[in-house]
């Protein structure tokens, strides 16, 4: 699993494992913190610059860690095995979506002020799922960014270890 080898004649399910896991944490917690931006824009009808500014930057964040996370499932879908380089990228990718969404959930909850502190408030469950998702080791931001740079400095031309 560590390697992505097939052990049969059907490698579509060949990828490592540092490829595939860390979308598999990214993907929930940007549907989490999608949920709580609908929920969210609902419940804070009011408009203004600062309301506004939390709708539209929390949007474009969400929006972002989508993308990422979907360029991560495209690179696993692609024909051919997974390259490190790739499996690299996915950990990148997904540690940035994580916190992405992370980010912009916590903007949300702040700004839905003590309601949020309600057990009941379906803002405070989303962003607890965002919390825990984005706490998985597969989305570390530090393992990630160690295993690209590492990984992609490898990957140059010429390279020389210093």
């Amino acid at each position: 699993m560590w390697q992505g080898r097939a052990d049969g004649p059907d490698d579509a399910l060949a990828a490592p494992l540092p490829a595939a896991h860390p979308p598999l944490f990214a993907a929930p917690a940007v549907g989490a913190a999608r949920a709580a931006l609908d929920l969210w824009a609902r419940a804070e009808s009011r408009t203004g610059t600062d309301r506004d500014a939390v709708l539209t930057r929390s949007a474009a964040e969400i929006d972002t860690a989508a993308l990422l996370v979907e360029q991560a499932c495209l690179r696993l879908d692609a024909p051919g095995p997974v390259g490190d380089i790739d499996a690299a990228r996915n950990g990148r990718d997904a540690a940035l979506a994580a916190d992405l969404a992370r980010t912009a959930t916590d903007r949300l909850f702040r700004a839905r002020g003590s309601r949020a502190h309600a057990a009941q408030d379906s803002v405070q469950r989303l962003w607890r799922d965002v919390q825990t998702a984005s706490s998985h080791a597969a989305v570390d931001a530090a393992r990630s960014n160690s295993l690209f740079a590492t990984t992609f400095r490898a990957s140059l031309p010429d390279h020389e270890e210093s």
